[in-house]
This record gives structure tokens, C-alpha cells and sequence, in this order.
């Protein structure tokens, strides 16, 4: 997910990051549990959450997090973003370091 924000100030940090107006993949399945999602919707899901994690491993980071709760859905649902990743506690120490070698 695009990162909009970060407070580093105080603990606890605080990330703030783009909206996603629909719900998580575990919201979603819920009311499907018999019949499942329809396959459209799952290859476009998939696809997404792939693209995230091959993302992270290009950059030498690893999500350690993964489930359905951790997948936000566009208000469509077929659109996906990870989140609850240990790859946000990356981002803090990034920003804390940039912020400690600024000038001001």
C-alpha cells in the first residue's frame, strides 16, 4: 500500500496509508463460503497479492503476514492491497533514519 504519512514522534509510530473503500478478502469470503467467489474476481485478487509479495522480494523484504484479513479490497473487490506486514516496521526505520540525518 502507498504510505500517505508517518508520525515517528512518539510511540506508538503511525502509519497512514492510502484508503481502500471495500474490505478485507476475509469480509469478502464470508458470504461465500458454499459456492466460493467467482474465478474472475479470484485471478484479479490472486494477481494483485502476487504482485505485492513479488514486489516486497525484489526489494529484499519479506511480508510475514500473510492471510485474508491482511488483503484490502477496492469498493469493486477486485482490486487488492497487502497490509499488516513486517515490511512496516521497515518503513519506520527508514523514515527514523532519514529524519536523524536531516540537517534540520
Amino acid at each position: 500500500m502507498r504510505i500517505v504519512a508517518a508520525s515517528t514522534k512518539e510511540v506508538p509510530f503511525l502509519i497512514f496509508s492510502e484508503y481502500m473503500a471495500g474490505r478485507s478478502l476475509s469480509n469478502l469470503l464470508r458470504p461465500y463460503h458454499n459456492q466460493g467467489i467467482p474465478d474472475d474476481q479470484v485471478i484479479a485478487i490472486a494477481t494483485d497479492v502476487l504482485r505485492c509479495l513479488n514486489y516486497l522480494h525484489e526489494k529484499g523484504m519479506v511480508h510475514g503476514n500473510l492471510k485474508a484479513s491482511n488483503v484490502l479490497l477496492n469498493d469493486n473487490f477486485y482490486s487488492a492491497k497487502l497490509t499488516g506486514m513486517e515490511a512496516d516496521l521497515f518503513v519506520i526505520s527508514l523514515i527514523l533514519f532519514f529524519r536523524s540525518s536531516l540537517p534540520f
